[in-house]
């Protein structure tokens, strides 16, 4: 059944030929294509376009309703979702805004069932107005030990498998927007991105996203570090390649241009790999926020760029590339070109409506680095950070907010202006040492530093001593 948008625009195109046949007789019908796929209607087929899932013969997908074919089986588990199968898409898909239900979809803390687990090659090809705005069609709930809990994975695809693999894929003008409140008595884990909103163990290759995530906080579990939003992936934990996103996010959690979670250090040491990739899209939001990636958990970054702007008044940890860091990740050649803009008020911890927990930490390039070693990396942009009525240390620095113990840092760069009210450095703004230093080696910061609290430096802005428990102005030596 064709849509009255369909059937409007088949009447253009056969209007057109009328005309052109009737002033340009050189032009045959014969000559002009007219094709009823052109957009999607929200019917789902019955089959595939034609071949057997083999890699020399691989499931062809030319329309929306052979897409959501796949999706339909692959939330049913068909073949292990498709574990090993082959696809390919043959043509550009525009699904006309029609709501979408994400390919894979999973139930809550269930990472083996009803995920995609095969090899899908958009062969360069492009699909548009993706639009996921409807709650029946990407909620999944469990009762375990008699209480619900609900499984939110947003996305083209909800969430791939191990070994699973997509590749050569554009996504343009998608439009993801959830702002209705599903159930008030229900914990929901959420992961939300274009592309995918969680890659658990796959490949993600030369794909490119654009378009808009606003996430209001009806879903969110607050003590799931996992939970996310990224431009094209919610919460990785494989490995993404020569991908891009132009995705301006809202989001009252983790989030990322690119990646909102990256790595699992905490539950499973499942590091996941970014290289070669960029974001250019806005970041504005409450939780730990990033230009590139919101949360690097026990993740490796390469290569990598973020020119969109991270903005929040509420926000414990923001960078211009990477929002917070955590079990000793690798952050290597990454530049960041953004600005990171903080207004804020401070809170004791339970305010949920404020900056809570125990520091706030802003930096060009990453704003709380926990552990691990950030080379060779550049921030480009403007910092400014002011949080009224803080209870706890606001660190802000060009390069990195807070350096925690034991962190590397070499041959990075710092070139935009740092502006903040407690803490100010022009390439670090608090490092932290306890038996083991922190080494920041080969640095240099040329931003202009303004700072109205108790400690300013030009390129660190106070070095604090755990093991007295106090503070005092940097006496650490750059090489």
């Amino acid at each position: 059944m064709y849509s009255v948008r369909l059937m409007f625009k088949i009447s253009i195109v056969i209007f057109s030929a009328i005309l052109l046949g009737e002033f340009y007789p050189e032009v045959s019908s014969a000559s002009l294509k007219i094709d009823a796929d052109d957009f999607w209607d929200g019917d789902i087929a019955s089959s595939f376009e034609g071949g057997d899932g083999s890699k020399n013969d691989p499931f062809q997908i030319k329309t929306g309703a052979q897409l959501a074919f796949l999706a339909q089986q692959v939330n049913s588990n068909k073949d292990n979702g498709y574990q090993g199968k082959y696809f390919k898409l043959i043509a550009d898909i525009d699904l006309g805004g029609h709501a979408w239900t994400p390919i894979g979809l999973t139930g809550w803390h269930d990472e083996d069932s009803n995920l995609f687990m095969g090899y899908f090659d958009g062969n360069n090809n492009k699909i548009t107005n993706l639009r996921i705005n409807d709650r029946s069609k990407y909620i999944v709930i469990s009762r375990i030990r008699g209480r619900d809990y609900g499984s939110v994975l947003i996305g083209l695809f909800g969430g791939i498998g191990k070994h699973a693999r997509i590749s050569n894929l554009e996504i343009k003008d998608a439009k993801v927007d959830i702002t209705n409140k599903p159930f008030s008595d229900v914990s929901f884990d959420f992961n939300g991105g274009i592309l995918a909103g969680y890659n658990g163990r796959g490949w993600i290759l030369n794909c490119s996203v654009s378009g808009s995530i606003n996430i209001d906080n009806a879903y969110f579990c607050p003590s799931n570090t996992s939970d996310g939003v990224g431009g094209l992936v919610g919460y990785n934990t494989g490995k993404i390649l020569d991908c891009s996103a132009k995705v301006d996010i809202i989001s009252p959690t983790t989030a990322g241009g690119l990646v909102a979670v990256n790595g699992n250090y905490g539950m499973n040491l499942v590091s996941g790999i970014i290289s070669n990739c960029h974001a250019s899209g806005n970041i504005k939001g409450t939780g730990d926020l990033g230009g590139l990636v919101g949360t690097d958990d026990y993740g490796d970054i390469f290569n990598c760029a973020a020119t969109g702007n991270v903005k929040s008044n509420t926000s414990q940890s923001a960078g211009g590339l990477i929002g917070s860091t955590g079990g000793g990740g690798w952050v290597l050649k990454c530049t960041a070109s953004g600005s990171v803009d903080i207004d804020g008020v401070g809170a004791e911890y339970g305010d949920a409506e404020r900056i809570v927990g125990g520091s706030y930490n802003y930096g060009g390039l990453v704003g709380f680095l926990f552990s691990g070693t950030v080379e060779d990396c550049a921030a480009k942009g403007n910092v400014k950070a002011h949080i009224k009525g803080a209870v706890y240390i606001v660190s802000v620095g060009g390069l990195v907010g807070f350096a925690n113990i034991g962190t590397e840092i070499f041959n990075c760069t710092a070139s935009g202006n740092v502006e903040g009210n407690d803490v100010t450095g022009g390439l670090v703004g608090s490092v932290s040492v306890y038996k083991s230093e922190s080494k920041i080696l080969n640095c240099q910061a040329t931003g202009k530093i303004t700072g109205t609290g108790e400690f300013v430096g030009q390129i660190i802005g106070v070095r604090e001593d755990y093991e007295f428990r106090e503070s005092r102005p940097s006496a650490i030596t750059l090489e």
